[in-house]
């Protein structure tokens, strides 16, 4: 066989493989398929004006994208509404949802959205983790579009929309939390990430407070009697409540999409257990 019918066939078999590519994608759903689908590529094939290496950087820094936007809408929501309110004269409110009823109500209602839209174009590993991720998203556009009653109780609404809100809003931090202590210390297995004992620890230290203050938001609500209510929102705390666990969500969603900070953060953290584990205190190296 000549060279130029070896060129010819091989160029045929490329196309060929493109074309399969090109359909299996149309009908990908998750990224252990798509992750899968690179895999099998030939690894003497490329694709036109580029490579099967550029296109694999190309999803995986589409996956980063999704976790960095989710973690900095979180980061930078409750810093726009407390302090950034009150440059424009206005009060810390009572909790986060009573912004609605405020000139900040655009912020709140599109940042909301925003991390709905990002959750439902996130795809996991498995079912499990799109459902947690579709629940997460349907729960944080709730909160956007259903707002809570002007001036009430969380869980005492003058309205049908006041309730769906609440619903939301426990709906919203139980996915997240779900995520930091299930989702990611897995998913980090799976891709092979340095440092998993630290990247996990972070996860499901996240995800335990995520899951602490909304038990803490829920006793406050439930439980505490009348006038510690009217004392605690002397000083906001349903605000400065949600406001950590915000804060804890997005710095998971941060840590996952591997921003500088957050990595820095791992290598002291590993750098830390290192040290203890060489002065002998019985502590095992292992994740």
């Amino acid at each position: 066989m000549s060279s130029a019918e070896c060129g010819s066939n091989g160029t045929l078999d490329t196309n060929q493989r493109w074309k399969e590519i090109g359909t299996d994608f149309r009908h990908l759903s998750t990224a252990a398929t798509v992750q899968e689908t690179l895999m099998s590529l030939p690894d003497s094939t490329s694709p036109p004006n580029d490579s099967s290496a550029t296109m694999m950087d190309r999803l995986v820094l589409s996956y980063l994208d999704i976790r960095r936007a989710i973690g900095l809408s979180g980061l930078v929501l409750p810093l726009v509404l407390g302090p950034g309110g009150l440059l424009l004269g206005i009060e810390i409110q009572e909790n986060m949802s009573s912004y609605y009823h405020t000139p900040l109500r655009d912020v709140f209602v599109g940042t909301l959205c925003a991390i709905g839209i990002f959750l439902f174009c996130y795809r996991g590993y498995d079912r499990i983790e799109n459902w947690t991720a579709n629940i997460g998203a349907v729960a944080a556009i709730g909160i956007a579009l259903f707002p809570l009653d002007y001036g009430s109780d969380p869980l005492i609404q003058k309205s049908f929309v006041g309730y769906v809100h609440t619903f939301s809003g426990g709906v919203f931090f139980t996915t997240l939390a779900f995520y930091s202590l299930y989702h990611f210390p897995r998913d980090s297995r799976r891709e092979a990430e340095s440092h998993l004992f630290e990247r996990s620890l972070a996860f499901r230290a996240s995800g335990l407070t995520i899951l602490l203050i909304t038990f803490a938001m829920g006793g406050y609500m439930l439980l505490v009697p009348q006038d510690w209510k009217d004392w605690l929102n002397g000083y906001n705390f349903l605000f400065w409540a949600e406001w950590i666990a915000v804060w804890s969500f997005a710095s998971s969603w941060l840590a996952k999409g591997r921003i500088i900070v957050t990595e820095i953060g791992v290598e002291v953290l590993a750098y830390s257990r290192k040290m203890v584990l060489q002065h002998g205190l019985g502590i095992k190296d292992n994740p």
